[in-house]
């Protein structure tokens, strides 16, 4: 056994232990730890639910399909050619109208956002 005697007085500060123990600390969070992870599972209850089912189809652009596009300043493009809004709506008409009276398959409008 041996004695300090040099640290023996007690106003020294150098006796003075500033540090903080943490080891108590991760022992609680420990503890802490694994009763969460045992209870969590009881408590979290699970719905069944069905989702339904997906599948992507790749769709084709043909040329006489019509691409409306917007990019970030409010431009529209119609196969990437600028038009104003009336001049749009105009000739969307006159596509449906053709398409109609000439019995053709519907065409697909695609619409883009260029950013």
């Amino acid at each position: 056994m041996a004695i300090d005697v040099q640290h023996a007085v007690p106003d020294d500060e150098a006796a003075l232990n500033t540090e903080i123990n943490t080891t108590p600390l991760v022992d609680v969070m420990l503890v802490m730890l694994i009763i969460f992870l045992v209870t969590i599972p009881v408590i979290v209850k699970s719905i069944p639910v069905q989702l339904p089912t997906y599948r992507n189809i790749v769709t084709q652009t043909k040329p006489e399909n019509i691409v409306v596009a917007v990019d970030s300043k409010e431009t529209m493009y119609v196969n990437d050619a600028p038009i104003a809004l009336p001049e749009l709506r105009n000739m969307l008409v006159e596509k449906l109208k053709d398409a109609s009276a000439s019995l053709e398959t519907a065409r697909s409008v695609s619409i883009l956002d260029r950013a």
